[in-house]
């Protein structure tokens, strides 16, 4: 296959339509073009996924065993791709069709089929080995696992367009739930957790192109990073003529050093599998208030975290990883006693005098 460097990779291919209000695109057949394209962004990766997969209604996305599987959101089939975009071969797994999602925690992975179950794969078989029945009351389109939920045992935050964001167990058990009125977006169709940040990203089919990222601390639902628009920094320079977010998947594995959102855009011509550096798109929104203003050590931290310019702090909240608040503190003398806490991870939501939030991850040793 040609390669085409400019600071990505962008291979050539056949053309596919988007996926529009979950109904399947047409296929277009037409000439290849050559894609190339000026990225704002030169960490982005680009794959137009059309001659490859040979497909339409692409939906969700993990990155396994240095290999890419898509799912084909209408059918049964599941496409794998190397780790440079090549077709390697296409998979059905009995008893699983309609993938909207996929994610792991490593050993498994996890898909979601527009229904309460969360189906569990053993990627070495490609077999079905269990069921996760969700408290979802509506159909869940994305589950993304999250490391830091039940106490550090593992769980899932599940949803659908406009659903509360919901985390579970790996039972399906209920832990906690992010109202739909806090995060406000109506078309959620994949999400990625940075369990490490307590931040979660969520491809929304909303905002001016259908086609944006959106950063929220799991803590409490807030914004926590500017939002990405995929068609306007990515796919328009690349041909597409409009776009719609599908999966999301957040990968240390594919660029050396990066933790790198990797996401399906279906988008009109061609559907695209694209990587993000979170690093350097999602910078924090603290309105003025610097990250570093609010310096926070030792961390991990025994019993008692100190605060720079704790003068600025106007009162600070404890959370569990949950969300659950555990304690406030007003009149902070230049820091906090944790000592009553176990051990474990916890948010410090720091409230400046002038300014928004500044969340901060700690860990009580």
């Amino acid at each position: 296959m040609k390669k085409i460097y400019i600071s990505l990779f962008v291979f050539t291919m056949s053309l596919v339509n988007a996926q529009v209000a979950d109904k399947s695109p047409g296929v277009i057949v037409a000439s290849s073009s050559s894609n190339q394209s000026s990225q704002k962004d030169p960490a982005i990766i680009l794959y137009n996924l059309s001659q490859s997969i040979a497909a339409a209604g692409n939906a969700g996305v993990v990155f396994f065993g240095g290999q890419y599987w898509v799912s084909a959101w209408a059918s049964n089939k599941i496409h794998i791709l190397s780790n440079t975009g090549a077709f390697v071969e296409t998979i059905q797994i009995p008893g699983l069709t309609g993938v909207r999602s996929f994610t792991t925690d490593g050993t498994n992975i996890y898909a979601t089929a527009n229904n309460a179950n969360i189906y569990v794969i053993n990627p070495a078989t490609k077999t079905v080995t269990g069921t996760i029945t969700t408290p979802s009351s509506s159909s869940i389109r994305f589950a993304t696992y999250d490391s830091s939920l039940d106490s550090g045992n593992g769980g899932f935050w599940i949803g659908n367009f406009s659903t509360n964001l919901f985390s579970i167990k790996k039972t399906g058990a209920s832990i906690s739930s992010i109202p739909a009125a806090t995060h406000g977006m109506v078309g959620m169709y994949g999400a990625a957790v940075d369990s490490s940040k307590g931040i979660i990203y969520v491809y929304n089919q909303g905002g001016t192109n259908s086609d944006e990222i959106r950063a929220l601390y799991t803590s409490n639902g807030l914004k926590a990073g500017n939002t990405y628009d995929v068609y306007n920094e990515t796919l328009q320079s690349a041909g597409a003529t409009t776009s719609l977010a599908g999966g999301l998947f957040l990968s240390s594995q594919v660029m050396t050093g990066k933790k790198v959102l990797i996401g399906v855009s279906q988008a009109t011509p061609d559907n695209y599998l694209f990587g993000v550096d979170t690093a350097t798109n999602f910078l924090a929104v603290n309105s003025g208030v610097k990250k570093s203003t609010f310096k926070v050590y030792p961390n991990p931290v025994s019993n008692f975290v100190n605060f720079d310019n704790f003068k600025d702090i106007k009162y600070v909240e404890i959370l569990n990883m949950a969300g659950q608040k555990l304690m406030s503190e007003e009149n902070i003398q230049s820091g906090l006693n944790l000592s009553r806490l176990p051990k474990g991870n916890y948010m410090l939501l720091i409230h400046p005098l002038q300014g928004s939030v500044v969340i901060e991850k700690v860990i009580k040793q």
